[in-house]
């Protein structure tokens, strides 16, 4: 199975809205879709397209159909889904494909209407304080300077950053963390210490 990679940062000017897409899909289609043989599973088919399977993927399969992750160590992926088409067959699921890494990330029950990537990115790039964008593993996160800095007599300039953190694919609720920073060293070193973090609902 995939793993999930290092989180890459992505220039201020690049938008990255556009490369996901959610597809609905039930577990009978999700069989016909597999592109697999007795050895391996390359991937999810799906216009024509052939998606790895991450291990996001895998692990919102396994919670969807309420299942422990383990199973997959006893049995392959496309015997545990062949087991979900028939016991489950119309369970109304959507998968979120990133186009541009070819991989299906979460899957989520497919009620109501996803919200667009870009509207996230297009509230983030409209804050000047914005800092910092990075996308790994289906979250999008970005670092964001709040208020002006302070000066602590006979330490040093204290700042106060925010990190939101927002899945492209619905699994799991957005968050945000607080936290400090502040130059450590003459060479330039700085350290950030974490103050809290708070689950979007």
């Amino acid at each position: 199975m995939a793993q999930a990679g290092k989180p890459q940062k992505i220039d201020l000017d690049t938008r990255i809205g556009e490369r996901f897409e959610p597809i609905p899909i039930t577990p009978r289609e999700m069989v016909k879709s597999l592109d697999s043989d007795s050895s391996k599973m390359n991937g999810l088919v799906l216009d024509g397209t052939t998606y790895r399977l991450s291990d996001r993927f895998y692990k919102t399969l396994a919670a969807e159909l309420g299942i422990p992750y383990g199973v997959f160590g006893f049995f392959t992926p496309h015997e545990v889904m062949t087991r979900a088409a028939e016991k489950l067959p119309d369970l109304p699921l959507r998968v979120t494909v990133d186009t541009a890494q070819g991989q299906a990330l979460g899957l989520t029950q497919n009620k109501g209407l996803p919200m667009p990537v870009r509207f996230i990115e297009n509230v983030l790039h409209e804050d000047r304080r914005l800092q910092e964008v990075e996308y790994g593993n289906g979250v999008l996160s970005a670092l964001l300077d709040l208020d002006d800095p302070w000066e602590v007599p006979n330490d040093s300039t204290y700042h106060v950053r925010v990190r939101c953190r927002v899945p492209v694919d619905g699994v799991g609720m957005p968050d945000m963390s607080l936290a400090t920073w502040r130059q450590v060293c003459s060479n330039g070193a700085a350290r950030t210490t974490a103050a809290s973090i708070s689950a979007a609902s």
